[in-house]
């Protein structure tokens, strides 16, 4: 196994610096987000992209890190760069996107302290810890009742609407894949949603089934 570290921290940054191993079997992007959930049997952590569940969520340098190959990850004690996923306003609430190398709106725990004019591409966060709030949406398909609670649930992307400053709700551009646990509950297509984050998933809170 290659060893050979792909060093992209600051001089200044060593003390907070984490070396992993690169797990995911993709190429982890600069300023990607990465889920570190095992423990390599060398001592040293092994990364992931984010999934749905609760992890630690570290921030990769301005390098990439190939498949199977080592890096290094840091801590979020000062405002860090990182993939951006949509083009969220400054002081938005973002957080790790599950599938995802980058943070949006939906996630929690960072907002935003400087947002580029392009979408997609990287933005300034600093790290808050606050959870993600319920928020307005707009079912763009069906979303089925779960087959399965606990193993099949149902899915349907929405879009998420966002109150502008003039007091009115706007398509905001951002999507989110619902996620419905409720063995007897369906949604159809155009419903109105109310969504909130659990377990790393944006899951059914309320819908207007009127």
């Amino acid at each position: 196994m290659d060893n050979t570290v792909s060093t992209s921290r600051p001089r200044a940054a060593t003390e907070y610096a984490i070396r992993f191993w690169n797990r995911s079997g993709e190429t982890i992007p600069p300023h990607g987000v990465v889920s570190l959930r095992e423990n390599g049997t060398n001592g040293i952590s092994r990364g992931r992209k984010p999934i749905a569940g609760s992890s630690l969520h570290l921030v990769n340098g301005p390098r990439e890190v190939a498949a199977n190959k080592y890096g290094e990850l840091f801590l979020w004690n000062t405002p860090r760069r990182v993939k951006i996923i949509g083009a969220p306003d400054v002081g938005s609430l973002v957080g790790p996107i599950p599938g995802s190398w980058g943070v949006g709106r939906g996630g929690g725990g960072f907002r935003v302290l400087f947002q580029p004019a392009a979408a997609n591409t990287t933005a300034v966060v600093i790290f808050t810890g606050e959870a993600t709030p319920r928020f307005l949406a707009k079912l763009d398909g069906n979303l089925p009742a779960a087959a399965n609670p606990a193993t099949t649930p149902g899915t349907a992307v929405a879009s998420v609407w966002r109150r502008t400053p003039g007091g009115i709700f706007e398509d905001s551009g951002d999507n989110v894949n619902v996620v419905n646990r409720m063995r007897n509950i369906s949604v159809i297509s155009g419903a109105w949603v109310e969504v909130h984050e659990v377990d790393g998933e944006f899951r059914l809170y309320v819908a207007d089934c009127g």
